[in-house]
């Protein structure tokens, strides 16, 4: 089966020849690389045109003259590609040599994306000891869930980072063109966890507990990881008010349609926890005064709505007392 690898770079020359190296050292090489130069500066172009001089596979350029940003340069890069399964590649990071090779092999028969867990790197590629997994509050409870049957977890944050995947045609089929509602101002969405919701609203997603990239964490870096459970709601959540958390699920509210829509007719357990969202974001999109919203506060807690969707108690509380 073909596969290709996704790549969107921007001024990336200081890490970029420890990426390529890597893909170059895949114990099963991609049929295609497909890299999206999104108006590099700095000779990124130069360095991808030397590896393409002497790259075991096949190395193709859809540039961007102006910047677009990482969600766009995807897009261009994705709609690009030939291949029956697709790796995205983030510019930064290095590759485990069985990582397209263990990857390939969890994508079973109705699986529509696999993916694995990172190793935290410094701008030096040194470990600093950290998981991406546990940065992204993915944790056993919700790998559990997400084996059970999907989307589970992906409907509540993200647990999944670009680098980390390998899907099948038929999700980018779904996905592409990237929606406009990704790019809201109130509750923006990235590429991955776009892709991510399509393979869950149409397949099964499998979670590989192996570490094969080496994420890279510095100053430069367009994206990273974000811890998406507790403490972020004790963080800086806590400082949103009810209409900063209204105007936020009226966005994924918005969403949430273009998914059903680009999904068609998701199977019932889907189109359940699809509803189930739906409620538990309407409930939340019209906090009133406090005293209003007590109810509707706590009928969410005893429906389970803020443990599936939110932090749990501690997303209510705060709820509760928002201004």
């Amino acid at each position: 089966m073909r596969l290709s690898v996704a790549l969107a770079t921007h001024d990336g020359r200081t890490w970029l020849p420890e990426l390529l190296d890597s893909l170059a050292a895949q114990v099963r090489l991609p049929d295609e690389l497909v890299v999206c130069d999104d108006a590099s500066t700095d000779g990124t172009r130069s360095v991808l045109d030397d590896f393409a001089a002497t790259a075991p596979f096949e190395v193709r350029r859809v540039d961007h003259d102006a910047r677009q940003g990482p969600v766009r340069a995807f897009e261009t890069a994705l709609g690009a590609v030939n291949g029956e399964l697709v790796a995205l590649c983030d510019q930064d990071d290095r590759w485990d040599p069985h990582k397209l090779e263990v990857l390939e092999a969890s994508l079973g028969a109705g699986t529509t994306l696999a993916f694995c867990d990172a190793r935290m790197v410094d701008g030096t590629g040194t470990d600093t000891g950290r998981r991406l997994w546990a940065e992204l509050g993915f944790s056993r409870r919700e790998r559990d869930s997400l084996a059970s049957g999907p989307p589970g977890p992906m409907l509540r944050h993200a647990v999944t980072a670009g680098c980390t995947v390998l899907t099948r045609r038929s999700v980018l089929d779904a996905a592409l063109p990237f929606p406009a509602v990704l790019d809201l101002v109130a509750e923006p969405m990235l590429h991955d966890r776009w892709l991510a919701l399509v393979a869950g609203c149409t397949g099964r997603v499998v979670a590989v507990p192996t570490t094969l990239v080496d994420y890279r964490v510095h100053p430069d870096q367009a994206v990273g990881a974000r811890w998406a459970g507790v403490r972020e709601q004790l963080g800086p959540q806590a400082r949103r008010t009810a209409a900063d958390v209204g105007a936020r699920s009226e966005a994924r509210l918005r969403q949430l349609d273009v998914l059903e829509a680009r999904v068609g007719g998701p199977a019932v357990a889907v189109a359940q926890q699809l509803d189930d969202l739906r409620d538990h974001l309407t409930v939340r999109s019209g906090l009133a005064g406090r005293w209003r919203r007590v109810l509707p506060v706590l009928g969410e807690v005893l429906s389970g709505g803020y443990r599936r969707f939110g932090a749990g108690p501690a997303s209510a509380a705060l709820d509760l007392l928002r201004r």
